[in-house]
């Protein structure tokens, strides 16, 4: 683990330590009989923690009837919250924690799922009253705070969820947009059918992702008018906010001078990023351990259905693997999206979420961690083919084409030894889910991308690179990919957070750009661009407020443009750490600029003033 604070704070003089007194903010609640919290009110305390216990350790004392009567007391208000929260309608999704067992030489022995019992339940329970009243205090006192927001889920996405059920002669209750208790009831219906696994699933994709941020939207899960978290001050940066709004309000005085959009923003961004990373770090480690289980053939649940194939988590090692579609048999397989589906043409055969399968491991690659994805189109096939041939698996083409683009691919394919296979076009349509392939669809493994600045400014004379803050839709990333490359450009950069990666969209509508322009996908954009000053790398930012125009300005030749997206413009500490801001005069109606055809005016422009 890697604290927030400092360790000498976060497991020291901010640690609850046995028998030593530690500053607190109290939330001292009355709960009823119901489980309603009646009253509440905060306070600065001190607090002397007698013992350091475990979960196990609570639960054994519980279930065992030794426990002190203090807890058994708090076992005793968790059971009336519990109810409470079943007739609030809150949702309760079952999932499985999983822990990694290591032997005596630090090796994975076994990955073994988390008994689950009451015991960090009733803490849960606890931390949720007491993160409702947080956020009913400062809501009150009209204090802006960073709520933990989730939203209602979209329309079409309740609307694709309801057709799904309505062919399993199942329905979701409410109106358009329904209740935390309708999905709550539907769940309790169907706990006990034998695809509850699959409609679970279902049901949690069609909602959307917590956040943080200062507009109060309530909490649908949870089924909340307000809520925030408040009980982690030393572990996330907003309980530590809620705990100085807190304080603010106690002391009758304002936490100001604080960009709550912006932090809300940054706060949603960085816990996703810390996800993705511990996510990273478990599959390295199940993917060395499986190194040693190659050639196994395991069963499995499907988890997963894309236009490809599909992605299989084993039961022995809650490892998650993918059946490339190719390996599925002869038939041809179409892609159904809206029932999470791949289905046999010929056959009527069908692979569906939550489906049982029995498996062979054949390859584990933990050095690159790599994928496999398709690129489709002449463009990006050939464009592949000839940058890093050793990377393409495999080429379908139409069965039909025999034109010269289509000859011309064959030849190419021979030249590099790569396996080319003719195929109807429903079999194309299959790979993508009717995507315009052109006729062509090829297997590689995902380029990896440019691991620093070291790497990819290594003996490069007044760089020329491009920056996007925040530009996500495929297209545009495509097309700025596409413009960096004929404008010269050494290189692309975006923060992982806010940026579209390369997916066979990204690819194609870049036509061979993407597989010869390096894209480095940074974690900190603000840093990066700190180290390119200091290689003194100019930082110009495109944007329509500045006062000067591009064609009054001085720019020098080792540049790194920047670009918003469309809309939003560049993030706050982007726009501060540029050098200058220009903007491109606009001589019409318009106002403003797709960020792709931006890019092509600033970055031609500087490759105009180099020739010079």
């Amino acid at each position: 683990v890697i604290p927030m604070l400092p360790e000498k704070l976060s497991n020291g003089l901010c640690s609850l330590n046995p028998q030593a007194d530690r500053l607190a903010m109290a939330c001292e609640m009355e709960v009823a009989a119901s489980g309603a919290v009646s009253d509440y009110k905060f306070y600065p305390a001190v607090i002397r923690s007698h013992a350091r216990l475990t979960y196990t350790e609570v639960w054994e004392k519980l279930s065992g009837k030794t426990a002190k009567d203090s807890l058994v007391v708090l076992y005793d208000v968790f059971k009336v919250l519990l109810e409470q929260r079943e007739r609030r309608g809150a949702i309760d999704f079952e999932t499985v924690e999983t822990r990694m067992v290591y032997d005596a030489r630090g090796k994975i022995e076994k990955i073994v799922p988390e008994p689950r019992n009451d015991a960090p339940r009733l803490i849960e329970e606890c931390m949720l009253a007491a993160n409702v009243c947080a956020g009913n205090f400062v809501a009150e006192h009209g204090h802006p705070v960073l709520y933990r927001v989730h939203d209602v889920p979209s329309a079409e996405k309740v609307s694709a969820l309801r057709a799904f059920l309505a062919e399993l002669g199942l329905q979701l209750p409410g109106g358009e947009i329904p209740r935390p208790a309708d999905y709550a009831q539907l769940l309790q219906r169907i706990r006990k059918r034998p695809d509850f696994a699959l409609l679970q699933t279902i049901l949690l994709r069609s909602l959307k992702q917590a956040l943080y941020s200062p507009n109060n939207a309530g909490h649908f899960g949870l089924a909340f008018d307000a809520y925030v978290h408040f009980t982690s001050p030393i572990r996330r940066y907003p309980d530590l906010l809620v705990h100085r709004a807190i304080k603010a309000v106690l002391a009758r005085k304002r936490y100001d001078g604080v960009d709550w959009e912006g932090l809300g923003r940054h706060c949603s961004e960085t816990e996703r990023r810390a996800d993705d990373a511990s996510r990273d770090v478990e599959n390295w480690l199940k993917c060395y351990s499986m190194r040693e289980h190659v050639g196994g053939t395991f069963s499995g649940t499907i988890t997963g259905v894309v236009p490809f194939g599909l992605f299989v988590t084993l039961d022995e090692y809650f490892v998650d693997g993918l059946v490339h579609i190719s390996e599925l048999g002869r038939d041809y397989f179409q892609f159904d999206d809206a029932r999470h589906m791949l289905l046999g043409e010929r056959t009527g055969v069908r692979y569906r979420l939550a489906d049982r399968m029995t498996v062979k491991l054949v390859r584990v690659d933990i050095e690159q961690r790599k994928m496999d994805r398709v690129v489709f189109g002449f463009h990006a096939v050939l464009a592949r083919l000839r940058a890093d041939p050793a990377s393409v698996v495999e080429i379908f083409i139409d069965e039909t084409r025999n034109d010269a683009r289509g000859r011309d691919l064959v030849a190419a394919a021979q030249r590099a030894k790569v396996r080319l296979m003719r195929v109807p076009t429903k079999r194309l349509d299959g790979f993508y889910g009717g995507g315009r392939h052109q006729g062509v669809v090829a297997r590689v493994e995902v380029k990896r991308a440019s691991d620093s600045l070291d790497e990819l400014l290594e003996g490069t004379q007044k760089p020329l690179l491009l920056v996007l803050d925040g530009v996500t839709d495929p297209h545009n990333l495509g097309a700025c990919l596409r413009v960096a490359n004929a404008a010269g450009a050494h290189a692309v950069i975006a923060p992982k957070d806010r940026a579209a990666g390369i997916t066979p969209s990204v690819s194609k509508v870049a036509s061979g750009a993407a597989e010869a322009t390096p894209y480095l996908m940074v974690t900190n954009l603000a840093r990066t661009l700190a180290e390119l000053k200091q290689r003194d790398i100019w930082i110009v930012g495109a944007d329509e407020r500045a006062e000067k125009t591009l064609y009054e300005s001085d720019i020098p030749e080792a540049v790194a443009w920047v670009l918003g997206a469309e809309g939003e413009g560049m993030r706050r500490l982007t726009r501060e750490s540029c050098d200058l801001l220009v903007r491109i005069p606009m001589r019409g109606e318009v106002e403003s600029l797709n960020v792709s055809v931006a890019a092509g005016v600033v970055l031609f422009e500087s490759a105009r003033r180099r020739a010079a």
